[in-house]
């Protein structure tokens, strides 16, 4: 559907948009707030009140869906399109590159936004109204940070972009962790924010580049289940850690972790050069 050229901005445009469609609905559920406190309507008719309007934009979404045409689908016979990451000639690619995901995923997913809210009112004491400001605040330097990766990768390319915008969120990751001061830990976390999701197009646009065109749908399906495998137990782990007492160890964790990510994708795929797609002759 885009050239190669501008892939990377069109991963961005993609997360940009599905950020604020989460930032909106995320605020939708201020309509149950505002039924129960101002007209006193009961707790369950007012979150019925939100399950038509998710149901409304589910509806919408599949008309959508309907229409879309064939230009969607990618510029390859059906029947040479490939399902079985395992039978890929890219399989050694695909599976290093998912399990890569799926550790930085775990390392991501340590870090979760009430375990720093639970983290920043311990302590410094902050209350609920200014860590809000914080987290909105961190959710417009994400979008910055999305709409800022192309450019970046435009520059350093799309490896360096994955890995060297990571190494410094993870090390403000870290300093944030060991910030004294309230002032210093919320400033060293917007500069984090700044970073933290500039590697995602970049991401998205390098696993297309480095495998034959009928492979990328199973590059793309295998990436994502490596990132939700890698996820899934990582708030426990943070649970468990925290179970005792107040402890950085987590952010720590998250941060090497991350940081073992970023070296080991820079040194196993920093020699690998880009797939070349012929065009298909047109008539």
């Amino acid at each position: 559907m885009t050239s190669e050229k501008n892939r990377p901005r069109a991963f961005s445009n993609l997360n940009i948009a599905s950020a604020a469609g989460r930032a909106i609905g995320s605020s939708l559920v201020g309509i149950a707030t505002y039924l129960i406190g101002v007209h006193d309507w009961s707790i369950t008719d007012a979150y019925k009140v939100l399950i038509f309007i998710y149901v409304g934009i589910n509806v919408i979404n599949g008309i959508i869906y309907v229409f879309l045409t064939k230009e969607i689908e990618p510029n390859v016979p059906k029947n040479e399109l490939i399902i079985n990451p395992i039978i890929t000639k890219s399989r050694r690619k695909i599976l290093k590159l998912s399990s890569l995901f799926g550790l930085d995923s775990f390392a991501g997913g340590l870090i979760f936004d009430s375990f720093v809210a639970f983290w920043l009112f311990q302590k410094f004491g902050m209350n609920e109204g200014l860590i809000g400001i914080i987290f909105i605040t961190t959710q417009m330097c994400n979008l910055v940070s999305l709409w800022l990766s192309p450019y970046v990768a435009r520059k350093i390319g799309l490896l360096n972009t994955i890995v060297w915008t990571q190494v410094i969120a993870s090390l403000s990751l870290m300093f944030f962790a060991l910030a004294g001061s309230p002032i210093l830990a919320v400033a060293l976390w917007m500069f984090r924010g700044l970073f933290d999701e500039m590697d995602v197009p970049a991401r998205q646009s390098y696993m297309m580049i480095i495998i034959p065109e009928n492979e990328r749908n199973v590059m793309s399906g295998t990436a994502n289940l490596g990132r939700g495998l890698g996820r899934l137990p990582s708030s426990y782990i943070t649970g468990l850690l925290w179970s005792g007492s107040l402890t950085i160890f987590p952010f720590m964790s998250a941060g090497i972790l991350k940081l073992l990510y970023d070296f080991t994708i820079y040194r196993t795929f920093h020699k690998e050069k880009p797939v070349t797609i012929k065009p298909k002759p047109t008539s």
